[in-house]
């Protein structure tokens, strides 16, 4: 995968951005390229949550020939289960600690936060050489179903949208949408790709302490669904304490005309530029 090839590990350029540590890419790739026994292509069911834990999982994975399923880890365990047993995965790397009771997982790993447990007997299935990444699509109704990415469709994407936003390693992005969701983890990879700065923040859009954490980090790139694009339209935001924000987009959805109208021209009151984007993951 063109976001991270496995020779690529001295680099210098900070990575991650949290609120008790600063991570280079290099120090990422050196946890991460240590999780998993092999590069054989293997699936690996990541329960994600915006924290360092679940990038240096997630990452290891894409380095290692393995295919992530990502799912949020907040699912209820009977759902987490039935991905489990419907996808048999050879690795399950979380905090949740439901799995010690499978017995046919073993922990193999341990790093930060995390666990990683390996089936111990896996079941012999084959795995398309072209599949790189598997999202869930309707996990919180019950039902898992999974859009299959390739490698290209992932690159392909990525490379798009940086050239698009004129995204480049001066950038700084924000979890404030969830890793395991398309449009979140599109915005982990812009950073990866260009070697940007990621924040990583538990706050969402209905926290007002987000802010500070916008100001903190010196985000310049904002991310937002319709439901926090309208919220934002009502809200009387200090752009005094947010200047580094330079860049805001949204997807996920249609939001009114009157909206983004709005949005548009308090944005560009101060400088920062508004992009309606559209969903690319189906």
């Amino acid at each position: 995968m063109l976001l991270l090839e496995k020779e690529n590990i001295y680099d210098k350029n900070i990575f991650l951005l949290s609120e008790d540590k600063i991570l280079t890419y290099e120090d990422v790739f050196e946890i991460s390229d240590k999780l998993y026994n092999d590069d054989k292509k293997e699936l690996v069911l990541i329960l994600c949550d915006k924290d360092i834990d679940t990038v240096i999982a997630y990452v290891g994975a894409l380095r290692n020939n393995k295919v992530p399923l990502l799912i949020d880890k907040g699912y209820k365990i009977e759902l987490i289960k039935s991905f489990v047993e419907n996808y048999a995965p050879h690795y399950v790397v979380g905090k949740s600690n439901f799995l010690l009771t499978q017995r046919n997982y073993d922990i193999v790993q341990n790093f930060a936060n995390s666990v990683v447990y390996k089936r111990q007997n896996s079941v012999d299935y084959e795995i398309n050489d072209k599949l790189a990444l598997l999202i869930p699509t309707s996990g919180s109704t019950g039902d898992p179903k999974c859009v299959r990415l390739s490698s290209l469709n992932v690159d392909s994407c990525t490379k798009s949208v940086c050239e698009y936003l004129d995204f480049d390693h001066n950038r700084i992005g924000i979890s404030v949408l969830p890793i395991h969701y398309s449009y979140g983890l599109s915005v982990l990879h812009n950073c990866i790709y260009k070697r940007a700065r990621y924040a990583l923040s538990k706050l969402t859009i209905l926290d007002k302490e987000v802010w500070d954490d916008i100001e903190k980090y010196k985000v310049t790139d904002f991310s937002g669904v319709p439901f926090m694009m309208k919220l934002l339209s009502r809200m009387k935001l200090d752009f005094d304490k947010i200047k580094s924000l330079k860049y805001v987009t949204q997807a996920g959805g249609y939001l009114p005309e009157k909206d983004v109208s709005k949005l548009l021209k308090e944005f560009s009151l101060h400088n920062v530029r508004y992009y309606t984007m559209y969903g690319q993951t189906e």
